[in-house]
């Protein structure tokens, strides 16, 4: 199954205030590649699919309140910062059958070879902290429909405070035909 598994439109919150985090509706991580089921066992309760995706990011941060930056109405924010990232991420999804007590998949996203840079007006040891976090595991739940992946568009709970969301978009891969 082709799969693309998107966040858009959230900054990233490292603030200990996130509510003075402004989304700023461009930001983007996205996951895009093949996964492939595993062979299951009578009686499993899920079927697993995995496989390498690539990951391209371009993420507006919100930093720290300690180094805010002074606005012209006197207002002070959160400091900002840049992540421009992209590498490959193992995938495992995992989606539950019908009549097990949970219910839609479950999605782990595991750097493999990641690079990132950050950039911005938060101070250098923060801007670190926030490209470390980007070789970090992410994982989801979004509700599908029960007994494996099927092609569709599947939306992930909202963000609290933000709206924003995880998207899993699958489709199914075209074989060609026989050639005469």
């Amino acid at each position: 199954m082709l799969v693309a598994v998107e966040y858009r439109g959230a900054n990233v919150t490292f603030a200990q205030r996130p509510y003075r985090c402004m989304p700023d509706g461009q930001s983007l991580d996205a996951f895009r590649g093949i996964v492939e089921s595993l062979e299951s066992q009578p009686g499993d309760d899920a079927v697993i699919y995995e496989g390498a995706l690539q990951r391209l990011t371009e993420q507006t941060l919100c930093g720290s309140d300690s180094h805010t930056v002074q606005t012209a109405t006197a207002q002070r924010t959160p400091c900002r910062a840049s992540l421009s990232g992209g590498g490959e991420v193992h995938a495992r999804i995992k989606v539950y059958r019908r009549g097990s007590t949970l219910q839609g998949a479950w999605i782990v996203l595991t750097p493999l070879d990641v690079i990132a840079r950050v950039t911005g007006t938060c101070r250098s040891g923060e801007r670190h902290v926030m490209q470390e976090a980007y070789a970090e595991r992410t994982a989801m739940e979004i509700a599908v429909p029960p007994d494996g992946l099927v092609p569709g568009r599947y939306l992930g709970e909202p963000a609290p405070g933000s709206g924003a969301r995880w998207v899993l978009t699958v489709a199914a891969l075209g074989y060609p035909g026989p050639t005469s």
